[in-house]
């Protein structure tokens, strides 16, 4: 069962929150369809530049919360987001520090040697070398596809320390990538466990 368990989902509200905050009664179709569009927009215009996006909703104005390392102008997101949306928009960038050691970078520095069909195992090692900090309990990279251009696709598993997907009191960062190669899609999963 715990193979099957989403890590974000099975703990929202208890130490996840929601990526998307508002209450609709009559326009939830058409709400969750614009937070996709939104989302997938800001990506394809900023690319690795995102760390995270959480949308809220209020009556007047939609704000969109950008996580990222990066500076970044909101004027032009702004004009591009426009045309989608039918309420003021308002964007903040919450700024993560470059040093900080994140998932995000993590996901990014392995589609980067996946793409160019560097050794991704010596990367692996030195993500998993650099993890040994305090609050990781262990740490967990699924790769599947046609890895460096190989006939037959496979799935290869990373693991390190001790990861529950099931017990809803630890804290468990996930996040997926799929990157487009010659050869096909590869996806990347990564399963970060942190103390309580």
């Amino acid at each position: 069962m715990s193979n099957k368990t989403h890590p974000v989902i099975h703990k929202l509200q208890i130490r996840k929150n929601w990526k998307s905050k508002w209450f609709s009664d009559k326009s939830l179709k058409q709400n969750i369809l614009l937070d996709i569009k939104i989302r997938q927009l800001i990506t394809t215009i900023l690319k690795d530049k995102v760390d995270d996006i959480i949308i809220e909703r209020v009556e007047t104005a939609t704000i969109i919360n950008i996580a990222t390392t990066h500076t970044l102008q909101t004027t032009h997101l702004i004009h591009l987001l426009k045309p989608h949306i039918n309420t003021h928009i308002h964007i903040n960038i919450i700024k993560n520090s470059p040093k900080t050691y994140t998932i995000h970078k993590i996901a990014k520095t392995l589609a980067s040697a996946l793409s160019k069909r560097q050794n991704y195992k010596a990367i692996i090692k030195k993500i998993i070398q650099q993890a040994n900090f305090k609050n990781i309990t262990g740490i967990k990279i699924i790769i599947s596809g046609r890895i460096n251009a190989a006939e037959i696709a496979r799935t290869e598993k990373y693991t390190i320390g001790n990861i529950s997907l099931i017990q809803l009191t630890t804290h468990t960062l996930y996040k997926e990538k799929t990157i487009p190669t010659k050869y096909g899609l590869i996806g990347i999963k990564i399963i970060i466990s942190l103390t309580q």
